[in-house]
C-alpha cells in the first residue's frame, strides 16, 4: 500500500524534504535530500480495500484463528490505484 502511495502521491504520503548527513567508518561524509514520509495526523484504514467494487483478487480466510487474506499484488496495485487517482483520501482518516 504505501509503494501505490508514493506513486500516486496523496497530499499525506510525504512531509518535508531535510538535509541527511552520513559518516561511514572511514570518517567519510555522505550528504543526501530526504523526504520522509509524513503521515502525522493521518491513520490508514487499508482494510478498505475490501470495500473496492471488485476484489476478485483477494481471498479471504482463516489462519488458525486468525482473519487472513490472500491477494494478488498485480489486481491490489491496479484497483487501489485507480481508487487513489479518484479519491486521494479514501484509505485515511484525519486524526
Amino acid at each position: 500500500m504505501h509503494a501505490i502511495e508514493e506513486q500516486v502521491e496523496p497530499p499525506y504520503v510525504f512531509g518535508e524534504p531535510f538535509l541527511n548527513k552520513l559518516i561511514d567508518t572511514e570518517n567519510r561524509l555522505t550528504e543526501k535530500i530526504y523526504i520522509p514520509h509524513g503521515f502525522d495526523g493521518w491513520e490508514h484504514v487499508y482494510q478498505r480495500v475490501s470495500d473496492l467494487p471488485d476484489t476478485t483478487w483477494m481471498k479471504k480466510g482463516s489462519v488458525l484463528a486468525a482473519e487472513s487474506f490472500l491477494i494478488d499484488a498485480q489486481g491490489l496495485w491496479r484497483d487501489v490505484k485507480a481508487k487513489l487517482v479518484g479519491d486521494e483520501l479514501f484509505f485515511v482518516d484525519r486524526i
